[in-house]
């Protein structure tokens, strides 16, 4: 591939691929700002950040050829990776030197398609009291623009096909964008999806495999249901939860077993306990990308062409008036260009059910989780924060807890048992910074950044970072310069004049800062995690 120019105008990279086929490239956004990645590290649940304008800086798109890429500009050529259109994937050769020219030779496959059959569930009766107690009324006015925040489970053959996480989430990427290119025909309002994050667990506990090949739809999908819900704090409250499966689907048709499956979801499960689908992707190939955009229109309220609506959901429009044989995207007949398009049925249906949600379903969008206004200290109680601090939990009970008002420190006492006795037991402490806004005085002061202070005015309160936190789970071993290896002094009960100097604003790690956020109210699993790593 050569960069024929960068259009000023509009921004767009022209590249020739081949004599074929020139594409007019524009800047692609598909991941949120701040993207998690959950996974099991040494037991424990842990949740990295990573920041979205990085993944998406290379990320581009051709919306006429339904063409996603990764394209790298080096010094006389450029690679690229991704999808030049719906049958067509690139990706440079490995280990092989540049032509004369300077042009990196590439391979470009052809997608591989099986035939398709998938499956969609209603809600049932449970969902329509739910939707029910949404709607009554009037329609809210949508904005022009809904964000459909989008979390991946990826499966276990996706983790050996990608150990590299970075690699993972650029693949993620392509594939939720090949959805978004077929939603931009969407308006009033327009549907876009983010991808906000993703999971990578060695523990498919909700998967029914056979033989560790095979993935069993139906009971998947509801177990996975149950999982989704369990975990939706974890995975920051997303509006679908969705698991790309690298093991063969197969489903029950016409009372026979058919690997011809290809994926499964709950019709208009979106920002409902039934916001779940899964899908079958060869790791690496794409080839689940189609299936991904056809269970999110399930997911987002769209029937099969040809079917009538869905009674669970009151008013919903019917699709019966758009031919199945047409072949569009909720078809399963492919009859070329058409089955890239969804039908007016579709659109409709999609808008319908977007626009019932409602605010609840919108209000969270491009924040990317970042919660304004609310800050650790006010919604950790010093219970659980005590209880954090000790790793044998077994032994010791929480008795009560003191802040010195001087270093906003918060001290925590415990009774330490011995043997199996209740009577016998010991005193036993433990101390740590207050988080951001725990009280810390009798008039209502709080501690920020170390001092405990007047609480300030709204207008006063921390701004959010610009750039999202990096998160690992390294602990530090090393004690921090300002605290001493001896025991530290125990605070009085006398409350020092809180310090009127107005608080800076809050600042957050950067990239280069390493802590632990657990799964259990983001608290540490010990003393020594809590502490960040400079």
């Amino acid at each position: 591939p050569r960069l024929l120019e960068e259009r000023s105008a509009e921004g767009r990279l022209a590249l020739h691929v081949h004599d074929g086929l020139v594409l007019s490239l524009r800047k692609a956004t598909v991941a949120a700002p701040r993207f998690r990645v959950l996974t099991n590290e040494n037991g424990r649940s842990v949740t990295h950040f990573y920041d979205g304008d990085e993944i998406n800086r290379n990320l581009y798109e051709d919306e006429n050829k339904l063409a996603t890429v990764e394209v790298t500009k080096r010094q006389g050529g450029v690679t690229m990776r991704g999808l030049v259109g719906p049958h067509q994937r690139i990706q440079p050769m490995p280990v092989m030197e540049k032509s004369e020219d300077g042009a990196v030779p590439h391979f470009i496959h052809e997608i591989e398609h099986d035939g398709f059959l998938d499956k969609v569930l209603t809600a049932g009766e449970e969902n329509k009291t739910v939707i029910g107690e949404r709607t009554s009324g009037a329609f809210t006015a949508a904005p022009a623009i809904v964000y459909i925040e989008l979390f991946v489970v990826a499966s276990k053959p996706h983790h050996h096909r990608f150990p590299e996480t970075e690699h993972l989430i650029w693949y993620t990427c392509v594939m939720t964008n090949f959805a978004n290119l077929r939603l931009a025909q969407l308006s009033a309002p327009k549907i876009q999806l983010v991808l906000v994050g993703m999971e990578k667990t060695q523990e498919e506990t909700y998967a029914f495999l056979v033989e560790n090949e095979y993935l069993f739809d139906e009971p998947t999908i509801k177990d996975f249901k149950s999982y989704a819900m369990r975990r939706k704090a974890q995975f920051g409250g997303p509006d679908i939860v969705f698991f790309l499966s690298g093991y063969d689907v197969f489903t029950i048709y016409n009372g026979k077993i058919t690997t011809a499956g290809l994926g499964i979801s709950y019709l208009a499960g979106l920002c409902t306990e039934f916001y779940v689908g899964l899908g079958e992707d060869k790791p690496g190939l794409f080839s689940g990308a189609h299936t991904l955009t056809h269970e999110v229109a399930h997911l987002l309220g769209a029937t099969h062409d040809g079917d009538g609506p869905d009674s669970n959901v009151p008013g919903h429009p019917s699709a019966v008036s758009c031919g199945w044989d047409v072949g569009n995207i909720m078809s399963y007949i492919n009859n070329g260009h058409t089955h890239h398009l969804f039908s007016e049925c579709s659109l409709r249906q999609m808008q319908y059910v977007v626009r019932l949600r409602g605010v609840a379903c919108w209000e969270h969008k491009g924040n990317a989780h970042f919660v304004q206004g609310t800050y650790p200290g006010m919604v950790v109680p010093f219970e659980d924060f005590c209880k954090g601090l000790v790793s044998t939990k077994e032994d010791i009970r929480y008795e009560t807890f003191s802040v010195d008002t001087r270093s906003c420190k918060v001290y925590c006492k415990y009774k330490k048992y011995g043997g199996d006795s209740y009577y016998s037991h010991s005193h036993y402490e433990a101390q740590e910074d207050a988080l951001d806004y725990m009280p810390c005085g009798d008039n209502g002061e709080v501690c920020i950044k170390g001092y405990c202070v007047w609480k300030p005015r709204e207008e006063e309160k921390p701004t959010r970072p610009h750039h999202p936190i990096t998160t690992t789970t390294e602990p530090s071993t090393k004690p921090r310069e300002e605290e001493k290896p001896t025991q530290p002094h125990r605070p009085t009960t006398t409350t020092t004049e809180p310090s009127s100097k107005p608080p800076e604003t809050l600042t957050y790690c950067n990239p280069g800062c390493k802590c632990h956020c657990g799964d259990s109210f983001h608290l540490p699993k010990n003393h020594e995690d809590i502490r960040l790593r400079r």
